[in-house]
C-alpha cells in the first residue's frame, strides 16, 4: 500500500481588492491562508482592511464613459493603464499605511478592476447583444507596481462556465455563515445590491443573485441636486426629509428587471445616473422636493429587497440577515426591511469580524487564493451552470517562480488524475473516481455555537483555534471497501501562526475541514480522499 505524502503546508499571503459599481474608492484586505496539507484545515486569517479612494479625475472619465456609452478605442487603452495604476497605487499605499511590506508579506494580490460593462441578460437590451462583462485594471501594470503575482478577471471567468459572473461570493458566505437550524442571508448594498440565500443545513444548497439597485440612484441623485458636491446621502439625512412617491416605487418595480427570474445580475447599463436624474426630473415636475426624489429612490432600493427575499427566499422565510456595504449604513433602507421581514433579525456583518465593507475584498482574496492553488469553490446553486471551474487569470510577477514552486511541494506527488478528483469537489465513496464525480460531499459548519460540528469554524484570533479537535484520524479502506482496523494518524499537531496583526474585533479566522475521510483506490497506489472545496 502506498500513500502519497512528500507535502509541505501552505501559507500563501493575499491582498484582496475590490472596486464597487459606486466607484468612491478600493476596499483592500490584507489575508494569510495557511492550510498543513490538502487534507487539513484552511485557515484564513484577516490581517489588515482599508479602504482608498478613487482619483477624482479618474473617476469622472470612468463615470462619464459609462454613461454616455460612447468611447474610442484609444480611451479604452488609456482608462484600462490608469485604472491598473490606480489598484497599484492602493496597494503600496494600503500596506504603508497598515506597516507591513508588500515585497515580504504579500505573495498574491487578486480583485476586480472597476466594471465599465456588465452585460448577464442581453435579452433584456435592444440590438444584436450576447452574454459579455468587461471589467479594467491591467493586472500587468499592477504586477510590475506591486511585485506581487496578481490575478484577475474572475467575473469573465465565471462566465465562461455559462454563469454570470456576479456576485461571485454565495460559497464564501455559505462557509461563513451557514447555520444548521436558521435560513441566512448575506446582503450586500453597494452601488448594485445583491444578496446570498443560505438554506439552513445546506452548505451547497447557496445560491446569489442582484436584487437591483442599490446606492448607484441614490449618490446619482444626491450628485445631481448638489451640482457634485456631496456624493452620498450621509447617514440617510436627506432621504429622512422626504414623502416617498409611492407610485413611482411601484412603476419603477414593475420594469423588465424586478419581474425577471432568477439567476440575474445587473450594473449601471441598466440602473445608471441617467435613469435616477430621469426619475427626480418627473418628480420634479409635479412638485416634489429634491428631498421627495431621494426618499422615493432609497425606497426602490428597499423594496427591491424586501420584495426579492418575499419572493426568492428559502421555505420558512429568513431566519437572519447579514448587511455589508455602505448602504448598511442607511437607515431608511434598514428601517423599511425591519418593517416588511418583522420576524427576520437583521444585523450588520462585523458582528462576525468581518468589516462592513471588507466583505467582497475578502471574497476576490480567497478566489485568488484557490486559483493559484487550482481548486474551484462550490457552485451556488439556481444558476444556468453547475460546472465547477478554477476561475481568474494569472499575471506572474517577480515572485511567480517561488509561488509556483510553493505549490507543487505543497501538493506533493499527487497524480493529476486524483487532483482533479480533489479539485472537482467530490468525494469519492467507495474506489470508483467516476463515483468520485458522481457524489458531493455533505458537510456541516460551525459558526458562533459548538454545538455545530467542526468543519468550518469562525473565531475572533489566531490563538483560538484548537487545530487538534478539527480533524479525526483516517479509516482505511479494504479492497471490498470495508473499514480496516489500521488507521493512518492525521490528527494535526498543535498549531500556531501568531498572533494578529489588528486587534480581537477586525481579525477572524475561518477554519475548513474535510466532513469525512475515505480512501480511493487508483491502480497499484492507495491515496488519501479527499476533502471537499
Amino acid at each position: 500500500m502506498v500513500v502519497h505524502a512528500l507535502m509541505q503546508s501552505s501559507s500563501l499571503k493575499v491582498i484582496g481588492h475590490n472596486a464597487g459599481t459606486s466607484m468612491d474608492g478600493i476596499d483592500l484586505v490584507h489575508v494569510h491562508f495557511t492550510q498543513d496539507s490538502p487534507f487539513a484545515n484552511l485557515n484564513m486569517q484577516l490581517l489588515h482592511y482599508g479602504e482608498f479612494p478613487m482619483p477624482p479625475k479618474v473617476k469622472k472619465r470612468v463615470m462619464r464613459l459609462i454613461k454616455e456609452n460612447k468611447t474610442t478605442p484609444e480611451e479604452m487603452a488609456i482608462v484600462n493603464i490608469q485604472l491598473g495604476e490606480v489598484v497599484a497605487e492602493a496597494v503600496n499605499a494600503f500596506a504603508k499605511e497598515q506597516g507591513f511590506d508588500v515585497k515580504s508579506e504579500v505573495d498574491i494580490v487578486a480583485g476586480q478592476g472597476q466594471t465599465i460593462w456588465h452585460l448577464p441578460l442581453p435579452e433584456l437590451f435592444e440590438g444584436d447583444q450576447m452574454r459579455a462583462h468587461l471589467d479594467m485594471a491591467e493586472i500587468a501594470i499592477i504586477a510590475a507596481n506591486t511585485g506581487a503575482t496578481t490575478i484577475g478577471n474572475f467575473r469573465v471567468s465565471d462566465m465562461a462556465q455559462g454563469r454570470q459572473g456576479c456576485p461571485l461570493f454565495a460559497a464564501l458566505d455559505s462557509l461563513l455563515l451557514n447555520h444548521p437550524t436558521l435560513n441566512r442571508a448575506v446582503q450586500n448594498i453597494g452601488g448594485i445590491a445583491n444578496f446570498s440565500v443560505l438554506p439552513k443545513g445546506d452548505v451547497e444548497g447557496c445560491y446569489d443573485f442582484d436584487t437591483g439597485p442599490g446606492n448607484v440612484f441614490i449618490d446619482a441623485a444626491v450628485r445631481y441636486f448638489s451640482g457634485g458636491q456631496q456624493e452620498y446621502d450621509k447617514d440617510g439625512a436627506m432621504g429622512a426629509k422626504g414623502m416617498v412617491d409611492q407610485a413611482i416605487v411601484d412603476e419603477v418595480l414593475a420594469g423588465p428587471y424586478f419581474r425577471h427570474e432568477i439567476p440575474k445580475t445587473t450594473g449601471r447599463e441598466t440602473f445608471g445616473d441617467r435613469m435616477a436624474e430621469d426619475i427626480c426630473d418627473r418628480m420634479l415636475s409635479k412638485g416634489a422636493s429634491p428631498e421627495d426624489c431621494v426618499a422615493t429612490i432609497t425606497r426602490v432600493t428597499a423594496q427591491a429587497l424586501a420584495e426579492a427575499y418575499q419572493r426568492w427566499g428559502p421555505p420558512g422565510g429568513i431566519d437572519e440577515i447579514f448587511m455589508g456595504g455602505g448602504g448598511s449604513y442607511n437607515p431608511n433602507i434598514v428601517s423599511y426591511l425591519r418593517q416588511q421581514l418583522p420576524q427576520t433579525r437583521i444585523a450588520l456583518i462585523d458582528e462576525i469580524g468581518i468589516p462592513v465593507g471588507a466583505k467582497e475584498a475578502l471574497g476576490f482574496a480567497l478566489l485568488g487564493c484557490e486559483c493559484f492553488v487550482g481548486r474551484p469553490m462550490i457552485v451556488p446553486k439556481r444558476t444556468e451552470s453547475d460546472r465547477p471551474a478554477v476561475v481568474g487569470q494569472i499575471q506572474p510577477s517577480s515572485n511567480h517562480h517561488r509561488l509556483r514552486q510553493h505549490v507543487a511541494q505543497f501538493w506533493g506527488d499527487f497524480p493529476e488524475e486524483d487532483i482533479r478528483c480533489t479539485t472537482s469537489m467530490k468525494v469519492l465513496p467507495s474506489h470508483s473516481c467516476q463515483q468520485c464525480r458522481d457524489r458531493h460531499v455533505k458537510f456541516t459548519f460551525v459558526d458562533e455555537t459548538s454545538a455545530i460540528s467542526r468543519q468550518y469554524k469562525v473565531v475572533q484570533a489566531a490563538s483560538a483555534i484548537d487545530s487538534t479537535n478539527q480533524i479525526e484520524s483516517l479509516p482505511t479502506y479494504s479492497d471490498t471497501g470495508s473499514a480496516v482496523e489500521d488507521t493512518l494518524d492525521l490528527n494535526e499537531d498543535e498549531t500556531s501562526y501568531g498572533e494578529p496583526i489588528t486587534n480581537r474585533e477586525e481579525a477572524f479566522y475561518m477554519s475548513r475541514a474535510p466532513a469525512n475521510w475515505l480512501w480511493c483506490k487508483v491502480g497499484m497506489d492507495v491515496v488519501v480522499d479527499l476533502r471537499k472545496l
